[in-house]
C-alpha cells in the first residue's frame, strides 16, 4: 500500500472504492483529469490496477469519494458520490445516481427542461441490456446504437423537467442515451440531443463525472441527486470524453 500524498489545496484529491470493471475505469479517468492530483483506490475495491495507488486506512480530507457499491458510513465526514442509491441513513454529504441513466441522463434532461424554462415536453429514453422488443415506442439513438424499440418507465428517478421515460433493451456493448423536446400538443421533437458510446466506458464517465463535480464543491450538503449539479457535471464528462450530438428544428 502507497502512504497517502501531501495534499495540495489547488488540486482534487479523489479515493475510489470500485466493484465492477467500470469502477476501475472511472478510477482511470480521474487519474488523467488535469485538475486531480492524486487518486487512490479504497480498501474493499475488487478491481485493482498497477497505476493506480492504494490506501489500507481511509481519513479525513478527501475531495470526493467515489463507489460503484454501497458507501461505507467511515466516510461520511467526506464528500462522497456513488453509482447506486442510498439504503440506509447517511449522516454526510452523499450524491447519488451517479450512473449512465440518472446521472448523464439526468443532467443532460435537466440542462434541456432549462432551456426552455420547463414550457417543454422532454421525454428521455435511455437502453437497458435485454432481449430487443419487435414493437413499442421508437427510439433514434445516435449510431452505433441506431434505432430501438423501447418500453415507458417510471420517471422519478429523473429531473421533474421529464414529461417521459422510455426503457429501450438490446445487446450490452453500446449504450445510448436520447432526449426529444417537443413543444405542448406537438408530437414531434423540435430539439434532439443523443449520446451512444461503448457502455462501460458511458458508465465510467457517469461515476468520475459526478466525483469531479462533487470534489469542486457543485452540490450543497446533504444527500443529493447527481443531477441536482448538472452543468458541472456535463462539464467533467464533456472534458473526459463524453460526446454530445444534437439536432435542433430552430436552428
Amino acid at each position: 500500500m502507497e502512504a497517502v500524498q501531501p495534499h495540495d489545496s489547488l488540486l482534487m484529491r479523489v479515493g475510489v472504492r470500485c466493484h465492477t470493471e467500470a469502477g476501475l475505469r472511472a478510477a482511470r479517468v480521474l487519474a488523467a483529469d488535469p485538475s486531480v492530483d492524486y487518486v487512490a483506490l479504497f480498501p474493499g475495491s475488487t478491481y485493482v490496477a498497477r497505476e493506480l495507488p492504494r490506501v489500507d486506512i481511509v481519513g479525513e480530507g478527501w475531495d470526493a469519494i467515489a463507489t460503484d457499491g454501497e458507501p461505507d458510513p467511515a466516510w461520511a465526514r467526506n464528500r462522497v458520490v456513488t453509482s447506486g442509491r442510498p439504503i440506509g441513513p447517511w449522516s454526510g454529504d452523499l450524491v447519488f445516481g451517479a450512473d449512465l441513466t440518472a446521472g448523464i441522463g439526468g443532467c443532460l434532461a435537466a440542462i434541456e427542461g432549462a432551456r426552455h424554462d420547463g414550457a417543454a415536453r422532454i421525454v428521455l429514453g435511455f437502453t437497458v441490456a435485454g432481449q430487443v422488443p419487435r414493437r413499442g415506442r421508437l427510439l433514434r439513438f445516435p449510431d452505433p446504437v441506431g434505432v430501438r424499440y423501447g418500453r415507458p418507465v417510471p420517471a422519478h428517478e429523473f429531473p421533474i423537467a421529464v414529461t417521459e421515460a422510455i426503457a429501450a433493451p438490446g445487446p450490452e456493448t453500446w449504450a445510448g442515451l436520447l432526449i426529444e423536446v417537443s413543444r405542448p400538443g406537438e408530437d414531434l421533437p423540435f430539439r434532439i440531443v443523443g449520446v451512444a458510446d461503448e457502455r462501460l466506458f458511458l458508465e465510467a464517465l457517469a461515476l468520475a463525472a459526478g466525483a469531479m463535480a462533487a470534489a469542486s464543491g457543485a452540490y450543497p450538503s446533504g444527500l443529493s441527486p447527481a443531477f441536482e449539479a448538472s452543468g458541472p457535471y456535463v462539464e467533467a464528462a464533456v472534458r473526459s470524453g463524453l460526446t454530445v450530438a444534437w439536432y435542433s428544428s430552430d436552428g
